[in-house]
């Protein structure tokens, strides 16, 4: 079967920041940090990146280049007739569900967006935003009719196959999105409370941290660079020989760092200028932010770009993400492209039912001492997540061997050479990290408490 190849490494390195920086980036890392002793989570995110987010997404990279095939394929090539290719199944289930839920998600960003441009949150409170939000999460009508649309346009890209449907989105994306961020943090920059909220974000507060703080730096890298949704393995697949793996895996994990990094000049200047509280939650981005926007010159327009941000942010991330999905129908199932595109879109819109009835006409079920939406989230991120990362690590690291994905890594010419350092992280210091996680997860599941809410990529 024919494998298109990235057209560039500059290519990949877009499209691979597109599949990297989502929502999270902008709404869940600044209330880490505001909840989790500031530079102290700032520091401890930095760390966890280049320790574990870049070998990690080496390591699935190496996999999908190695085999040229999808995650499934992948697996079952180096492992076959044995139960791993199931692993990759569970990939493309993940991201059926997970994009339900985050399409959801995507159409609170458009619909703020939307009224933003309109003027409609103009004199408006924190308190009117409040309950502009509890408004927007329980209408499922309009929720599900944002959710057509997103998975329409994600399907209108993504049809179009790998070097003419998703990079070339990307080109034009990632660029704009990049634009953007630098706009709104030099904004942010020269508002009145700027030097309160930098003085915030860089202190170390360690005794604010903790193990908690440490554990959610954890899994914010791993969810914000997608390590084990299978993603890196189907992008691997289309790498080149003469490809870096390394080298690359740093530029991305770099670029989603570094675009979270800027994230704190949008958010903390805003929230510091008018005595907000910078650790509250998922409310500080739906319900304060446009609050405090509202109240600076062009405030309107800023709330516009601020939303419009977050949409091309997670829009790009479902678009990227989507092709597990595709790959897996086109080249284990044999379904064309053209078929599978809207067999998918239909499944995701199906996934995205429960999400968007659950703070409207379901919200009296109740799964865990959860409402579905929430039950969702816990599922996909606190559980699913971290599960599949554990198990392929450990296929890297066991069954198909370290060092044979030690050597695919550095088949390419590159500044970085990798040593035998890397066997000991994907064989045993990731397992047990990631497994650590993964028990705290099911552990706060099985004893429901504020926790920092929900986390969609």
């Amino acid at each position: 079967m024919y494998k298109e190849n990235w057209s560039s490494r500059l290519a990949f390195v877009l499209s691979g920041s597109a599949l990297a920086v989502g929502v999270a980036n902008f709404w869940r890392f600044p209330y880490l940090i505001g909840r989790y002793g500031g530079g102290t989570f700032l520091l401890a995110y930095i760390l966890v990146a280049v320790l574990f987010g870049v070998p990690l997404m080496a390591m699935e990279l190496a996999l999908g280049r190695h085999t040229r095939r999808e995650a499934t394929g992948a697996l079952a090539l180096v492992a076959p007739r044995s139960p791993w290719p199931l692993l990759g199944v569970g990939f493309v289930l993940y991201e059926v569900i997970s994009m339900g839920y985050y399409a959801t998600v995507v159409g609170w960003m458009l619909s703020y967006a939307w009224h933003s441009a309109a003027g409609t949150f103009a004199g408006a409170g924190v308190g009117r935003m409040a309950g502009v939000f509890a408004a927007t999460r329980s209408n499922p009508t309009a929720i599900l009719a944002l959710d057509a649309v997103i998975l329409a346009l994600c399907g209108a890209v993504i049809v179009h196959g790998v070097t003419r449907g998703i990079e070339r989105f990307c080109k034009l994306a990632m660029p704009v999105l990049l634009a953007l961020v630098c706009f709104l943090a030099l904004y942010g920059l020269s508002l009145p409370g700027a030097a309160k909220g930098l003085a915030f974000y860089f202190t170390p507060r360690p005794g604010t941290m903790g193990v908690d703080g440490l554990l959610e730096a954890i899994g914010q890298v791993f969810f914000s660079v997608n390590i084990g949704m299978g993603g890196w393995a189907v992008f691997g697949s289309h790498l080149s020989r003469r490809d870096p793996i390394f080298g690359s895996a740093l530029w991305v994990t770099g670029l989603d760092t570094a675009i979270a990094f800027l994230a704190g000049f949008i958010i903390f200047p805003a929230v510091f200028t008018f005595g907000a509280d910078p650790g509250q939650g998922p409310a500080l981005a739906f319900v304060t932010m446009p609050a405090l926007l509202d109240k600076l010159p062009a405030g309107h327009v800023v709330s516009f770009l601020f939303f419009a941000l977050l949409f091309l942010a997670g829009f790009a991330s479902a678009v990227t993400s989507l092709e597990v999905a595709i790959a897996f129908a086109e080249e284990r199932l044999r379904i064309c492209r053209r078929l599978s595109v809207p067999i998918f879109m239909v499944l995701m819109f199906l996934a995205a039912v429960p999400p968007a009835m659950a703070h409207g006409p379901w919200a009296g079920v109740r799964l865990l001492g959860r409402n579905i939406f929430d039950f969702e989230d816990y599922l996909i991120f606190s559980i699913s997540l971290p599960l599949m990362a554990v198990l392929l690590s450990l296929f890297v690291g066991w069954r198909w061997g370290a060092d044979a994905a030690r050597e695919e890594i550095n088949r390419a010419p590159g500044p970085i050479w990798v040593g035998r350092w890397w066997n000991a992280v994907v064989k045993y210091v990731a397992p047990v990290v990631i497994g650590v996680v993964l028990v705290v997860g099911v552990l706060h599941g099985l004893h429901p408490g504020p926790g920092p809410g929900p986390g969609p990529k």
